[in-house]
């Protein structure tokens, strides 16, 4: 899962990274959006998984 979850998210940013000006500034909002709500989620563990992942991706620009 970990595996998929990886990929997943190197797909996200790789689309968010060869983007247009406007759709660059759509994604920034919503990951703003998705860090609020992952601020305010009751699951550790969740939480925990959402950040090393985030860890993990170096040199990435969003």
């Amino acid at each position: 899962m970990k595996q998929t979850s990886l990929k997943n998210w190197e797909n996200a940013i790789n689309e968010i990274n060869e983007s247009d000006a406007i759709k660059k500034e759509h994604r920034k909002t919503n990951i703003k959006r998705l860090f609020e709500s992952w601020n305010e989620s009751d699951e550790q563990q969740e939480q925990q998984e959402t950040l090393e992942i985030i860890e993990s991706m170096n040199g990435i620009l969003i």
